[in-house]
């Protein structure tokens, strides 16, 4: 049966790291939000990324980390040229499940994120968050994918 009418994405939690990649996602994020009327859950996460001997060891809590974190969300939301509604949010702990609880604890019904981060070591398709995000979410997932640089390659 083919739907008629919008979407029903309301609510777009949108992963952000810093990364040229998340913020090609975060401006597709926008223009749909835009274009959905929905709102933007733009997330940065704090927390031990790369696993160390015996798994992910999480750091004590950072607040000078979690401030810093707030203020590059306030600068990317600052650099659209017309945000839609959104609340900005600073999560604690290893990104792809601090993402997927922070998706359920805001009623995400699309996580948005780029298809790799700031990550030292990347998989062959997708970074670690996404792909973890694309495995895991309850509700949908897209991944955008970066902008083609000009040039050959």
């Amino acid at each position: 049966m083919e739907s008629s009418g919008p979407p029903a994405y309301r609510k777009l939690l949108v992963a952000f790291d810093g990364s040229d990649g998340a913020r090609t996602a975060l401006a597709k994020a926008a223009a749909l939000g835009r274009a959905w009327d929905a709102e933007l859950v733009l997330a940065q996460c704090t927390g031990a990324f790369e696993p160390g001997p015996g798994g992910v060891v999480e750091p004590p809590a950072d607040p000078a980390g979690a401030e810093a974190a707030l203020a590059g969300l306030k600068e990317a939301i600052a650099a659209l040229p017309d945000p839609p509604p959104h609340e900005l949010r600073v999560g604690e702990g290893h990104p792809p499940e601090a993402l997927l609880a922070l998706g359920e604890e805001v009623g995400a019904d699309l996580v948005i994120t780029g298809s790799r981060g700031k990550a030292l070591l990347r998989q062959a398709a997708l970074g670690r968050v996404s792909s973890t995000l694309v495995s895991h979410a309850a509700c949908d997932v897209l991944v955008v994918q970066p902008e083609a640089k000009g040039g050959n390659g």
